[in-house]
């Protein structure tokens, strides 16, 4: 069974395998909301398309405050 947490993880390993993006500057968790589904056997399982996948990581930047951006004072 596939918990969050491994879900989380491939999502997060998702996003940073082009050495471009931080998993920190996105809702991971909204992603993983709108990509995956639970079932009582197989735990968390993709149900989005690969297409669909990075639409709902684009919708699910967060704003760079959000993402630990640096504002001096």
């Amino acid at each position: 069974m596939r918990t969050d947490r491994e879900a989380i993880s491939q999502i997060s390993a998702a996003i940073e395998a082009n050495g471009t993006a931080r998993a920190d500057e996105y809702d991971v968790r909204a992603i993983l909301d709108a990509t995956h589904e639970f079932t009582p056997r197989a735990g968390f399982v993709q149900t989005a398309t690969v297409e669909e996948f990075w639409e709902a990581v684009g919708r699910n930047e967060k704003a760079p405050t959000e993402a630990g951006a640096f504002h001096p004072r």
